[in-house]
């Protein structure tokens, strides 16, 4: 079971890879790329918490597109909602020229967004892995530095108890 979920984590990466889509991150400015993919995720994962039915919307409001993949921020960014047993999760991909720099951006984002609805259930450990409070609910947020082929990447993930919407 593990296995497969490391596997699914991963699936939106390998479907950028296999398509042939490059990270041309040396051909941009790096910190305008993190800084551009941390709202998707909070304008996309994070707005959609805890329900995630407004999923879609979110997602064609940043700009994704449908693929035969999936949806798609050209050039490398997938997003899809993951169903579990007890959870669904926002997972995102994203290329990231600097890991660490991209997780934090990610964390900064989600509370200069959302400052009254994200607040952390503790103080400590670290800001790759958190459970928040949202709406009375605990959401986690997993924000995780992957390598695929040679590329660096961030797979970040919100997760929240109930079913994904249809």
């Amino acid at each position: 079971m593990l296995v497969r979920l490391e596997i699914a984590k991963f699936c939106g990466a390998l479907v950028a890879l296999s398509c042939g889509i490059a990270l041309p991150a040396f051909a941009r400015d790096d910190a305008k790329w993190i800084i551009e993919r941390a709202e998707l995720f909070s304008q996309v994962c994070l707005a959609a918490a805890p329900t995630f039915s407004s999923f879609d919307t979110e997602a064609r409001n940043a700009g994704f597109k449908q693929t035969n993949d999936g949806l798609l921020y050209e050039p490398e960014v997938f997003v899809s909602l993951v169903p579990k047993a007890e959870t669904c999760s926002c997972y995102m991909t994203v290329g990231a020229p600097n890991q660490t720099a991209m997780v934090q951006a990610m964390f900064s984002q989600m509370l200069s967004d959302f400052p009254d609805t994200w607040q952390p259930k503790s103080k400590t450990g670290p800001i790759n892995d958190t459970t928040f409070r949202r709406d009375g609910v605990d959401v986690r947020v997993v924000l995780k530095p992957a390598e695929i082929d040679g590329n660096t990447w961030v797979a970040a993930s919100v997760i929240a108890p109930g079913a994904c919407p249809k």
